[in-house]
């Protein structure tokens, strides 16, 4: 086993003491979550004052702590046959209507069957610049958000459309169903977003994160239920879910950062058997990246992609308008 990188830490702060090891460092390392610095801790590749430990030690002052990073093991991503909905493609890039349960690239529990599988089945045209296991991927969407997926098919390509981004300069336009009504037809939110000290795969919003921006506009008032357009001005880790939850609207279906039932407990009967119907006409948070704009940095002409609503976005509105009129 290759070592790819090794942190030294020493507990100097008597906030950090009694602390378990495990908590620490995924506070401490970002870029790991708690259940991987588990793992890494229980495999013998963090050793504190010379010695394996176990998660749940205590620290003290003074210890010191080293962790090793093994090298990701390589991955082999053989052509499958997905079904891929092409929206657009040119010599330089291809934009997928990405559906609901497609993990975009491999990782853990998540070997085959992706996105990335399918592109390398569709082309053999992919740019290289994402490393083995996310050939062309310029960015992503979470595993049950749908809609417009840009992939890059040369590194020149890459390069320049990853640029834009970084600048800010690619418009991305979502439209996702909250429980309930923002207070404002429409409005901005900025609150910074990073990982949650009690999970460090959820994220929150905390003076601590880094900055996000979304832009938000109310389409369709249906008193308990809100379909909005939405538009992201950065591209953190669950932007939108994060932030229509820290204004109390969270995404219909999200049960990550959502609560489901307790909306439709708070409704009256009538709305109640509404909102369980449309939980039942669902199985993911209702998110769509919509549009997606920018000029394109070969060809210098603007591209303008839009991925159409999904199934279960028109059985909603359907379920919703249908009851509404009765």
């Amino acid at each position: 086993m290759k070592i790819a990188t090794k942190k030294t830490f020493v507990v100097n702060s008597v906030e950090k003491e009694e602390k378990r090891l495990d908590k620490y460092l995924a506070e401490e390392i970002e870029a790991l979550s708690r259940s991987k610095i588990k793992r890494l801790i229980e495999s013998q590749n963090v050793t504190v004052n010379g010695t394996n430990s176990k998660p749940a030690y205590r620290l003290r002052q003074s210890d010191q702590i080293v962790v090793k990073i093994p090298e990701p093991e390589p991955v082999d991503i053989r052509p499958e046959k997905i079904p891929l909905d092409i929206l657009y493609e040119d010599e330089d890039y291809i934009a997928v209507n990405k559906q609901a349960g497609l993990v975009v690239h491999p990782g853990a529990g998540h070997r085959t069957g992706t996105l990335v599988h399918g592109l390398k089945y569709y082309t053999d045209e992919l740019s290289t610049l994402g490393g083995d296991k996310r050939p062309g991927l310029v960015h992503r969407l979470d595993k049950d958000t749908t809609g417009v997926l840009l992939v890059a098919k040369n590194d020149e390509a890459h390069w320049k459309l990853s640029r834009l981004f970084a600048e800010r300069q690619v418009d991305k336009e979502y439209r996702t169903f909250l429980w309930g009504v923002p207070k404002n037809e429409t409005g901005t939110i900025e609150k910074k977003i990073g990982r949650s000290r009690r999970n460090r795969e959820n994220f929150v919003v905390t003076r601590l994160g880094k900055y996000a921006k979304t832009h938000y506009e109310v389409l369709r008032n249906y008193n308990f239920f809100s379909l909005l357009k939405v538009r992201l001005v950065t591209g953190r880790t669950h932007q939108i879910r994060v932030h229509m939850k820290s204004i109390g609207h969270p995404v219909i279906g999200d049960t990550k950062y959502g609560s489901d039932e307790r909306f439709v407990k708070g409704l009256n009967n009538r709305n109640c058997d509404l909102g369980q119907k449309v939980l039942a006409a669902i199985s993911r948070q209702l998110l769509h990246a919509y549009k997606i704009e920018f000029e394109h940095p070969l060809k210098k002409e603007m591209v303008s992609i839009t991925a159409p609503l999904p199934d279960d976005f028109r059985r909603v509105e359907q379920l919703i308008s249908t009851r509404l009129i009765q």
